[in-house]
C-alpha cells in the first residue's frame, strides 16, 4: 500500500485521461488491503489512504467513498468502513485547522468550502449502517 501514494502523486502529474484510467485500480488495490483481519495492516493502509485522500483533495471524496464502500460491505468490514471514513474526514479537518493556524507553508491547494456537500448523501447511510445496522 505504501507505493500507492507515490503512484497517485505520479498520476496527478500525468494527463487527466491517464489519471482517470489508472486511478481506480490503484484505489481498489489499497481498499482491498483494508479487508485484512490484521489490525496493524489496516492501520498502515488507512494511513496511506489518508495521504492519497489529501493528495487528491476533497473533490475526489465522493469517488473514494464509493470505492471504499464497494470493497468493505460484509461483516466486520462494515465497521472498518466506518472507521476508515472517519479517518478520511478527520484528515481534512486537521488540514483545515493547520491551515487556519498558519502551520502549513501555504494555503491548502484544495478549497474546503462545500467540500463535503456532495459526499454527505453517501456518508450518512454508510455510517448509519455501521452504527445501527444488522452487524452492530
Amino acid at each position: 500500500p505504501q507505493v500507492a501514494l507515490a503512484n497517485v502523486k505520479v498520476l496527478k502529474c500525468l494527463p487527466k485521461e491517464i489519471e482517470e484510467q489508472e486511478l481506480p485500480s490503484v484505489l481498489q488495490s489499497v481498499c482491498n488491503v483494508l479487508k485484512s483481519r490484521n489490525q496493524e495492516v489496516r492501520n498502515k493502509t488507512r494511513k496511506v489512504l489518508t495521504g492519497i485522500t489529501l493528495e487528491l483533495g476533497p473533490s475526489y471524496l465522493p469517488y473514494l467513498i464509493e470505492v471504499i464502500a464497494s470493497s468493505l460491505s460484509k461483516g466486520y468490514q462494515v465497521h472498518v468502513l466506518g472507521y476508515t471514513l472517519h479517518s478520511l474526514l478527520e484528515c481534512f479537518v486537521v488540514r483545515a485547522k493547520k491551515s487556519e493556524m498558519g502551520k502549513l507553508s501555504s494555503a491548502s491547494p484544495h478549497t474546503m468550502e462545500g467540500a463535503f456537500d456532495e459526499s454527505l448523501s453517501m456518508l450518512l447511510p454508510l455510517l448509519e449502517t455501521d452504527i445501527f445496522g444488522q452487524v452492530s
